[in-house]
Order: C-alpha cells, then sequence, then structure tokens
C-alpha cells in the first residue's frame, strides 16, 4: 500500500489548508495511508560570535504552545482517520527507511526551512509544495526583483492583489466570539478573527488603537494564530475586505491588511536573504565596525527587566511573563537594547525568538535587523526615544504601573 506523509510546519489547522487538502485528495485518489509528522523543536542553546555566553533556545511557555497547537490539531486530524508522529531522525533518511511514496509539506521562507526541503526535494520521495502561509505563492512574488524597503512593495502587491478576496478559502460557519489571547485551538482562533474584525468590532478602530500598550484589545492578538498556522492569512484578507465593503471603506479595518503585508514582506525577504539575514552584518556591508563583544551584565538587566527605564524595562517584564509584547513595546525594547546598551541586535533577536509565543523567524529576525539598521529600513539609524515613546503611547503610566517590579 503506498504511504504519504504530511509534514506539519507552522500550518497547524484543517480547514483553508491547501497541504492538507492535496493531501487528503492523494488518499482517495490512491486509497493509500496518509499520517501526519512533526519535527522536534530545537533545544540546544545558540552561540553567537559576539557574545560569551549560550542563549537558551526555547522558553518553557513557547515549547508548551506549541504542543498544545499539535495536541488541538491531533484531535481533528483523529476525525479524519490520520494519525501524528514526532520523527526525531533526519527527515530525508526517515522516509527513505519507511518507503514513503508521496510527501506534502508547506513552503517555508527562513533559511533552514527551504534548506530542509532542498534536501527532501533530492530524494526519491515525490514531492508536493504548497504555499500555504502566506498571501502569495514566490512565483507570483519574485517574477521581477523585490523591492528593498516596504513602501514600494506594499504599492505593487495592492495594485496586483486589488480589493478582491481570494478564492477556495471557506468562511467561518461558528459562533464569531473574542478569545483569550494564544489559544491553541483551531476553531477558536478562527472564531476570535470574525469576531474582532466584525461590523462593532475592535477592528473598527484597529489603526487608532494599534499602538496601545495595556488594552487587550488594542491589537489583533491574531500574531501567534498566524506563525502557528492556525489561520491562514489569505482568510484574515478575506475577512477584513468583507468588513470594509459593508461599511463602505474602512481605514480603521484596512490597517490590518497594511500590517498583513508588513508580515507577508518580510516572508519574502527571508526567503530571498537566505543565511544572510542571520548574519551579523545582516542583509548590508556594514558602514562602520559593529560590536563584538556582549555583556552578560546588561543582557542579565534587560531580560528581567532592570535596566531603569520604565517603559522597557515593563515592556521586558511582560515579554518574560507572558510570551508576548504589543509592536510597539518590540520596537522600543528593540532599540533601547541596541542603541542605548550598545549590545549586539543577534542577541536580542535570539533571546525573542525564546520567549515569543507568536515567534516567526521572518518577522523576528527581520524587524530586528530593520531596528539594527542592517535589515530593510531606508533610514541608516532608527533609535526610539523611550521618554517621548511612553509620553505619547502611555501618558498615565498605566502600563509601566501594571509591569512594576
Amino acid at each position: 500500500m503506498k504511504q504519504a506523509i504530511w509534514l506539519l510546519r507552522a500550518d497547524l489547522r484543517i480547514a483553508n489548508n491547501p497541504t492538507l487538502e492535496a493531501a487528503l485528495a492523494w488518499r482517495e485518489r490512491t486509497s493509500g495511508t496518509l499520517r501526519a509528522i512533526y519535527l522536534p523543536m530545537a533545544l540546544d542553546p545558540v552561540s553567537l560570535d559576539e557574545f560569551p555566553e549560550p542563549i537558551a533556545r526555547l522558553s518553557n511557555a513557547r515549547k508548551n504552545y506549541t504542543t498544545a497547537c499539535l495536541d488541538s490539531l491531533r484531535q481533528g486530524l483523529a476525525a479524519l482517520h490520520i494519525s501524528m508522529l514526532e520523527v526525531h531522525e533526519d527527515l530525508p533518511t526517515w522516509l527513505e527507511n519507511h518507503a514513503i511514496d508521496s510527501l506534502f509539506f508547506t513552503y517555508g521562507a527562513a533559511f533552514d526551512e527551504r534548506a530542509l526541503e532542498a534536501r527532501v526535494l533530492a530524494t526519491d520521495v515525490t514531492c508536493y509544495g504548497f504555499y500555504s502561509r502566506t498571501l502569495q505563492s514566490a512565483s507570483q512574488v519574485l517574477q521581477s526583483p523585490l523591492p528593498s524597503t516596504y513602501t514600494p512593495y506594499r504599492k505593487k502587491t495592492e495594485e496586483h492583489l486589488g480589493d478582491r478576496p481570494f478564492p477556495n478559502i471557506r468562511p467561518f460557519e461558528g459562533r464569531a466570539q473574542l478569545q483569550n489571547a494564544f489559544s491553541p485551538i483551531e476553531s477558536e482562533a478562527r472564531a476570535h478573527l470574525y469576531a474582532y474584525v466584525s461590523h462593532q468590532g475592535p477592528a473598527r478602530h484597529y489603526k487608532s488603537r494599534r499602538n496601545g500598550l495595556l488594552q487587550v484589545q488594542d491589537s489583533t492578538k491574531l500574531s501567534a494564530y498566524l506563525s502557528m498556522g492556525l489561520l491562514h492569512p489569505q482568510e484574515v484578507w478575506n475577512r477584513c475586505l468583507e468588513i470594509e465593503a459593508a461599511v463602505g471603506g474602512c481605514e480603521e479595518v484596512y490597517w490590518i491588511r497594511f500590517e498583513l503585508l508588513w508580515r507577508e514582506y518580510f516572508q519574502w525577504v527571508a526567503y530571498e536573504a537566505g543565511a544572510k539575514l542571520f548574519r551579523r552584518e545582516g542583509l548590508k556591508e556594514p558602514l562602520k565596525p559593529l560590536s563584538v563583544a556582549g555583556s552578560p551584565t546588561a543582557f542579565a538587566l534587560w531580560t528581567q527587566g532592570q535596566t531603569g527605564d520604565a517603559l522597557v524595562d515593563a515592556a521586558m517584564r511582560e515579554l518574560k511573563e507572558t510570551g508576548f509584547q504589543s509592536n510597539r513595546a518590540r520596537q522600543n525594547a528593540a532599540s533601547y537594547w541596541i542603541h542605548d546598551l550598545k549590545q549586539p541586535w543577534r542577541v536580542g533577536a535570539a533571546y525573542f525568538e525564546a520567549m515569543l509565543l507568536d515567534y516567526d523567524a521572518a518577522s523576528n529576525w527581520g524587524n530586528w535587523a530593520y531596528i539594527a539598521g542592517v535589515g530593510n529600513d531606508p533610514r541608516p539609524f532608527r533609535k526610539f526615544n523611550t521618554e517621548k515613546q511612553a509620553a505619547q503611547y502611555d501618558p498615565d503610566g498605566s502600563y509601566q504601573r501594571a509591569w512594576a517590579g
């Protein structure tokens, strides 16, 4: 009997999943056996030349959230008569040793994801790749050179996509309801999307409130669902278009699509950059020597939220306790680490990789390189004045008090 494998990789959902749909069609066509597998997350600490100590690779909170998402998916797949197992061996070797006929996978963007794809494509296993976690495919985006900055990319992409919904996306038919952040359950992720982006939902004020630091509904809280693949970004896009059309246009809701295109842009930056994204000099040749040796003392103060900067310390305590920061808090925390403490940007990026429940390699490393001035920022230097930021985005100090030591 023929055997096929669905390789799980940040596409942990059943609805609106082209990879799974193709695998199920294969099973129907061949009467073969279909199983899902996942590869364990890397646990070894990261060693960087510019820092004297190894950096933990994975927090317990992030590991537990990933495990919860996998457990939830396992229950859904059981209803489809698909078993799930964890593979600890080298994947190409495992595929050959188990006489696998076909492999279905979602294309990745980061260097290690694409390296694994190249290795499995070099085997005798028939491979089927799908773009199940981006708005577009590589052939659509990279027909011409990828713009070096976001704005021309956005304008070009919006012109190409227009205001048309993506086809083949089935809307949610359950009860729309706002959820606590980071539910590991696909149906709750979709229920949250349809409640947040609704006629009277928080999305009607998203652009105005997106920089808020404290209130749960200031931001969409969709980031983890997208990074784990509980939602297809095309479904988010379609839902925004639906509400925009229903209310006769709404810039507040449109701004979610604006931010979704930032996420998309970083996927393709990572896709093109490969290993360069993770270099000390990032995507650019350094204009001046970059710091070589970071300070463990500065790292301890920053990660524990004890730098003395109230806004940054609040953000870092929030991250340590919850595995989350708003985008505004992340920008300030990163800028302070790089430009105020004069520390290596890759150390900060690696720490965020370990801690963020919504970690996405392209977005995390792309944003850190951006703040460091070695990424896709048209400005050579982007330093945030944290006192002014606090006065503008936390004028009554409520966020700083909420996370005070």
